[in-house]
Formats: C-alpha cells, sequence, structure tokens
C-alpha cells in the first residue's frame, strides 16, 4: 500500500513539474504617477513620468485548454528628473507580485501568442527626491507617497521555441496611494504605465 502511495505521488510530482515552467526576465518600465488635489503647490493632472527596468523570476503552471496561471516576483528601479519649483531627481525602488491568468494559441511548436491579464500588488519601499544637494525620502520622512498599490494588469507576449517569451503590458492603478502628508492636503496620487520586455523560459525537468 505504501509502495502504491508512494507511486501516486510521484506521479502527481512529475505530471505537475511537465506542465510548470520558471521564467527569468527583465525589462523597460515607465510609469505616469498623477497628481490631482487641493493643495496650491499642486497642479490638477499633473504627472510625473518615472522610466526605469524592471528584474525578476516568475513561476508559470499551464492549464487545460491553453489556459495557464502565472506568479512572479520583480525588482524595479525607476527615476525622474524633476523641474518642480526647483531642479533635482526622484528616485523610486519597488517589488511587485504579479498573479495573472493567461491563454495561449499555438501557432506552430515554434510560436506561441499568449494574453494575460490580472492584479499586480507594489510595495515601494524607498522614494527619494534630491534637490540643491539634499536627499529626502518621499514615503518614510515626508509622507508623500504611500508604500503600497494594487495594479490591474493585462497584455499581450510572444513563446519562441518554448525558450524566449517577449511581452508587452500595461498596468492601470487601482487605489490612491497618497501618504499620509499628502492625503492631509486632499492630494490623490494614481499611476498608470507600461512594460516592455524578454524572458528566458527554464523548463522543470525531474
Amino acid at each position: 500500500m505504501k509502495k502504491i502511495i508512494l507511486s501516486i505521488a510521484a506521479a502527481a510530482v512529475f505530471c505537475f513539474a511537465a506542465n510548470a515552467q520558471i521564467f527569468v526576465n527583465a525589462g523597460y518600465l515607465q510609469d505616469d504617477i498623477r497628481l490631482s488635489g487641493l493643495s496650491s503647490d499642486i497642479e490638477i493632472g499633473q504627472c510625473i513620468t518615472l522610466k526605469g527596468f524592471q528584474l525578476g523570476a516568475s513561476y508559470n503552471y499551464d492549464l487545460p485548454f491553453g489556459f495557464g496561471v502565472e506568479a512572479g516576483l520583480n525588482f524595479a528601479k525607476e527615476s525622474r528628473k524633476l523641474t518642480m519649483g526647483t531642479e533635482g531627481t526622484i528616485d523610486a525602488t519597488a517589488l511587485t507580485l504579479p498573479i495573472l491568468c493567461n491563454i495561449k494559441h499555438e501557432f506552430s511548436p515554434a510560436v506561441k501568442l499568449l494574453a494575460y491579464a490580472g492584479p499586480e500588488f507594489r510595495y515601494i519601499f524607498d522614494a527619494k527626491s534630491k534637490s540643491e544637494g539634499e536627499t529626502r525620502s518621499v514615503n518614510e520622512e515626508r509622507k508623500i507617497l504611500g508604500h503600497f498599490e494594487v495594479r490591474a494588469a493585462l497584455g499581450i507576449g510572444v513563446q519562441l521555441f518554448e525558450q524566449i517569451r517577449i511581452d508587452a503590458g500595461y498596468r492601470l492603478g487601482l487605489n490612491n496611494f497618497a501618504g499620509k502628508d499628502a492625503r492631509d492636503e486632499d492630494i490623490k496620487i494614481h499611476s498608470n504605465g507600461f512594460y516592455i520586455g524578454a524572458s528566458y523560459i527554464l523548463p522543470l525537468h525531474f
């Protein structure tokens, strides 16, 4: 009986691994941070565009009928030169956790087209402004930005030879992630942006 149970467990692990893939990715990010509110220092609809890169890894499990589920963890670094009153820069560092559902269409054994959508959870653990030789945290020392944001992610991609995937996606912020100081001045902050990147696929084999 014990051998039967072990055999069933081994078969389940093998089937699970056969449908699983690990992706290592890198790409270009651009996020528009939109500020609105009643503060005299904020223009309605003012937009700050941050540009940078993303590095990460994700795990995909294929389901029947071309569907799949993918979860990942990414490191993002973005910056922007500012001219708001005085010249300076703003830098933001974040971790993102996307949980996506996808569907694939196979054109040939070497080419698959896919579309994906789902939530992305973003934690901004460091955001700093630098101006006139002074560096200030804008989500700790001066709480302009909050730490946590939820975004809707959607995009398309093409998978080549079961080894490379190229993606283009859009992110739409769903919550106001203004920090306490900004909220006290009735300022709202939302973001949206896009991503272009490539992934190398590591099939799991046992």
